[in-house]
């Protein structure tokens, strides 16, 4: 339903409630774990179904090709690790890339033994692992002997992720990372619960860690931050029950863990920054920043989430006012009732109170800033586990204390949660884009652009240096393998005439300039400044900033009839001209 209802009408409305009548069926697999007489068998089995569900929500954009510009940065580094069996593949476009290739490496590992395509594995095996990150929630549940209704209550609520349905489902880092952080925690509080662990337990929990901090740094900070609450509260618990033993057994037996994963995540960071940045400049204070900026935004300046799109009424009464308070009152009420019945849960659950509503609430104001509003979004991915084991306490404590229709009216509340989940990651117009032109490639990019890149790459290899717009810079860049310079073409292409002095005198020396003509149809929010930056800008919509302006085609055609650029390519919407 939910694929059938994106491609059967793109004018008419019935698409709409199509999708709605999949997501309300999708649902259903999740009421089924409420029930007590479920077996731990048939449990993974619908949890395997609900993520490929979720994930089916990004995937049937486009099953045969890019759903979005993150597979492209990372179809350039398997393709290189594939043709050059070298993980110290060069990247154009985002050049951190080689020093996280745990994504990429698995991607090129599984499409050597399967035979697959790696764009095509590469999809296969994300939704695998969304797949199995709502089981390692569930084991995370059991390892703290949850009930079994507590345990599907915390699942049923994390599946509303804005992380897990959006970030997640990418074919990204953060679809490895956050799976393998996860498992870090898990093998890590099964270390802690138990009284003797297997020797290959802590093998495991070494590989994991191992390639959790190659994969993705923002998961690594996030397991190295839950690892330190749980051994705080560990040894604050030794010293609060004096008399009781287990509590600093438990603290010896994972402090050892901590300690060596943290100096490890930490010497990987700084070996990343002595490859990327010259963090030994200035002070103390300078060299920090120029870390954590690195760390946490990639060394540059964080992006912002998409603004948001028109949506019928129903939508924005669930995500104004009931998706908020909804979420806020369980976890708040999770919260306390935690506290107040402290004595009938293990140490280690309350590390998610504070890994969960403290610390979301304690980074909410980032979201308010120009560089904190995504990496809110990022954190909300970790911190939404803790969330969802409060929120599950409350809703269990409730239902088993009350009545049945107090029972069913939580029972609604969380299916309220899962679509206004699926709202705000997912807003109506990446649902269902506005024109069949794009609806094999990411949203701004059309097919003639790839076919450029592609003549590009066959005739002059790979990089060169290019000025383009941002639409070249994913395409010719990440796809292509050409260096793009995005800020030298944006000055460049705004002038009403070509100044020859002006493009020698670009370092280094561009060799071809890529004309692309669709951003001479998309009306934008902002001012001529971010043509360059297409994520800032709607399609025939007034944005935000109450601008909508169209870039001066004419901008465009001054390169023809000169002696200076020497038209090599034109398919109708990319021109491509060699600088002699």
């Amino acid at each position: 339903m939910l694929s059938f209802s994106y491609f059967c009408s793109w004018d008419g409305a019935n698409n709409y409630y199509l999708f709605w009548l999949g997501i309300l069926t999708g649902i259903l697999p999740l009421m089924v774990l409420l029930a007590d007489d479920i077996s731990a068998c048939h449990t993974v089995l619908v949890l395997i179904v609900v993520g490929l569900i979720i994930y089916s929500m990004t995937i049937y954009r486009s099953p045969n090709f890019f759903v979005d510009r993150d597979e492209m940065v990372h179809y350039q580094a398997y393709s290189d690790i594939l043709s050059d069996g070298n993980i110290q593949f060069i990247h154009t476009t985002f050049p951190i890339s080689n020093l996280y290739p745990g994504f990429d490496i698995a991607v090129a590992i599984g499409a050597m033994i399967t035979g697959m395509s790696p764009l095509l594995f590469g999809k296969v095996f994300v939704g695998i692992v969304h797949s199995l990150l709502l089981v390692i929630v569930w084991m995370i549940c059991s390892v703290l002997s949850l009930s079994r209704r507590h345990s599907a209550a915390a699942i049923f609520i994390y599946s509303s992720c804005i992380g897990y349905v959006q970030f997640d489902t990418m074919v990204s880092y953060e679809s490895l990372g956050i799976f393998l952080c996860f498992l870090a925690m898990f093998l890590l509080l099964r270390r802690c619960r138990r009284k003797s662990v297997p020797m290959g337990t802590s093998v495991v929990f070494g590989i994991t860690l191992a390639a959790l901090i190659v994969t993705h740094h923002l998961s690594t900070y996030m397991f190295i931050l839950f690892s330190w609450i749980l051994l705080v509260l560990t040894l604050v618990a030794s010293f609060i029950q004096c008399d009781s033993k287990i509590e600093t057994r438990r603290f010896s037996k994972i402090g050892s863990l901590v300690l060596a994963s943290t100096v490890f995540a930490l010497s990987w960071l700084i070996y990343v920054a002595s490859q990327s940045i010259n963090y030994l400049v200035g002070g103390l204070l300078v060299r920090l920043e120029n870390i954590v900026q690195l760390s946490l935004f990639g060394g540059a300046g964080a992006r912002q989430l998409m603004a948001g799109d028109v949506a019928p009424f129903m939508e924005r009464f669930i995500l104004h006012f009931v998706f908020p308070p909804v979420l806020v009152m369980l976890s708040v009420l999770g919260l306390w009732l935690l506290l107040r019945d402290r004595g009938m849960y293990p140490t280690e659950y309350f590390v998610f109170g504070l890994f969960g509503p403290v610390g979301f609430f304690a980074v909410l104001p980032l979201i308010l800033t120009n560089t904190g509003s995504e990496l809110v979004y990022r954190f909300w991915s970790f911190l939404f586990l803790g969330v969802s084991m409060c929120a599950a306490t409350a809703y269990t404590v409730v239902s088993q204390k009350c009545r049945r229709a107090v029972g069913f009216l939580g029972s609604c509340m969380m299916c309220f949660l899962f679509i206004g989940g699926i709202m705000l990651a997912k807003p109506i117009a990446m649902r269902f884009p506005t024109t069949r032109h794009y609806v094999n490639t990411p949203s701004f990019y059309n097919l003639e652009e790839f076919a450029a890149a592609n003549w590009l790459r066959d005739q002059a290899g790979k990089y060169n240096y290019l000025l383009g717009s941002k639409f070249d810079q994913d395409v010719f860049g990440s796809f292509g393998g050409q260096y793009v310079n995005r800020s030298a073409s944006e000055k460049l292409f705004l002038l009403k005439r070509v100044n020859v002095e002006d493009v020698l005198s670009i370092r280094p020396r561009p060799q071809f300039i890529v004309v692309n003509f669709v951003i001479t149809e998309l009306k934008y929010s902002v001012p001529y400044g971010s043509y360059f930056f297409p994520h800032l800008s709607t399609n025939n919509a007034i944005g935000m900033f109450g601008y909508r302006l169209v870039f001066p085609k004419n901008r465009l055609l001054k390169f023809n009839g000169s002696n200076f650029f020497i038209e090599n390519y034109d398919n109708g919407v990319v021109t491509i001209y060699r600088i002699i």
